[in-house]
């Protein structure tokens, strides 16, 4: 019984602990060349970062870390990014975190709505870094 209780508030210590590390950006992104291409700009600008794959999993990492920024792909397996960020933006914890949606798809009529839905801004895919990092900085505040 004591093994039990000990595993129990290691467990439950290591998620506080988890909970309260900061990370700059969530990146939900299931393209593994766009994550390589990201992953490469994150660490360029030294922006800490966790990368998922599905809205499944970046509502995992939204329990385990505290984020500044979300980039949410829109198309993606199990739970898309439109899914994930009406969950993201119910959740009274994480519903103050800016989302910006990535999309190959340009901002057309049916992507205006995406305000609407919750999306604090959008970046077409494939990006122009210069104006990636413009975007990417008003929302982290973080001088790079």
């Amino acid at each position: 019984m004591v093994d039990f209780f000990k595993i129990f508030f290691t467990v439950i210590k290591k998620k506080v602990i988890m909970s309260s590390i900061k990370k700059d950006i969530l990146l939900v992104e299931d393209n593994v060349t766009n994550q390589v291409l990201f992953k490469s700009i994150f660490d360029q600008k030294n922006w800490s970062y966790i990368i998922t794959k599905n809205g499944i999993e970046a509502l995992d990492s939204l329990q385990n870390y505290q984020f500044s920024l979300i980039l949410m792909d829109l198309e993606m397996p199990l739970m898309n990014g439109i899914e994930a960020v009406n969950k993201i933006k119910s959740d009274d914890r994480y519903k103050h975190i800016p989302i910006i949606a990535l999309s190959a798809h340009q901002k057309t009529n049916a992507l205006n709505d995406l305000e609407k839905i919750g999306f604090n801004d959008f970046i077409e895919k494939p990006i122009e870094i210069a104006h990636f990092y413009e975007k990417v900085k008003q929302y982290i505040n973080k001088e790079t």
